[in-house]
This record gives C-alpha cells, structure tokens and sequence, in this order.
C-alpha cells in the first residue's frame, strides 16, 4: 500500500487519518452523550479527546491539499463534484467547531482544559452566558456533524451500489 495519494486511490496517510477521525468522532460522540457533566475524569477523557481529534483535523487539512486526489468518477457531473468537495470542507469545519465550541464551554466556566492531564490555555473567563451559549452550541453542532456523517455515508454508499464506481473502496 502506497504511503501517499495517487490519481487512483487515497494512500495511507488520508486513510488513517479520515478513519481515525471518523472512529474518534463517534466515540467522542457517544462519551459526549452518555458522560455525567460533573464528573472530571469524564469530562478530561472527553475534552482530551476532543483536543486530539481536533488536532488530527489540522494536521488532515494540509496533509490533504498537500498531495494529489483521486479523481472524481468521470460520471460525476461539475456539480456533484463541487458538492462533495462542500462536503469535505463542511466535515472538517464541524469538526473544528464541535471542539472549539466544547473548549471554550469549558473556558468560560472558569476553568482550563484538561488534554491527558496537562491543563490548556483559558481563552474567555468564567461568564455564566457564555458557559449556556457555548454549551448548547457545542450539543447543538455535534448533532449536526453526526447528521452530515450521515449524508456523507449515504452518499459514499449511493456511490457503491448504485453507481457501481470506487468512490467507497479507494478509501478503504
């Protein structure tokens, strides 16, 4: 298996990073869900995994425009192309703003984030409104986020047995 992109598939690099963020995602997602927002050893394994999948979407960005991409399907048409490039920059910016919205959640409650023990920067101080707004916003984006993952499965399917071309396999 080639280490980098080619015309014809994603190379190691894209698939460990779109798979590892993908799995994180969900993990995170479920921690998120289930997780008591008073116990500090949920809410540190949940903000440093938050920080690290974050982390992984910035190193993803320019690791990807950075190498070739496979080509779309030649049966793709102009707009179905530009649609899934959309779809690729809206993941990523979820993503972005799932995590800023939870680090900064925590931020404003007055207190630093955790990432594996080691406390973070405080952007905003303790401000009560703040905490609401960045709380809710950070609940609100990630049903979002799972919803585009939703569309984008759906779409990488559609891609597989209705189309019958390799969008799905050249990732895995």
């Amino acid at each position: 298996m080639q280490l980098w992109n080619t015309a014809e598939r994603y190379g190691l690099v894209s698939k460990l990073l779109h798979w590892g963020i993908a799995a994180l995602f969900f993990v995170q997602f479920v921690i998120g869900d289930l997780m008591d927002d008073d116990d500090p050893s949920q809410l540190g394994l949940h903000t440093s995994l938050g920080i690290l999948l974050a982390l992984l979407v910035l190193i993803r960005i320019p690791v990807s425009k950075l190498q070739t991409q496979p080509a779309y399907p030649p049966h793709m048409g102009p707009w179905e192309c530009r649609l899934a490039d959309l779809m690729k920059m809206a993941l990523n910016l979820g993503l972005l703003l799932v995590a800023a919205f939870g680090y900064l959640a925590i931020t404003t409650k007055g207190e630093a984030p955790l990432f594996f023990g080691v406390a973070m920067p405080v952007l905003i101080g303790e401000n009560d409104m703040l905490h609401e707004f960045f709380k809710e916003g950070h609940e609100l984006l990630a049903w979002l986020l799972l919803m585009l993952v939703g569309v984008h499965v759906a779409a990488a399917l559609k891609h597989h047995f209705i189309d019958g071309d390799d969008v799905l396999r050249r990732m895995h």
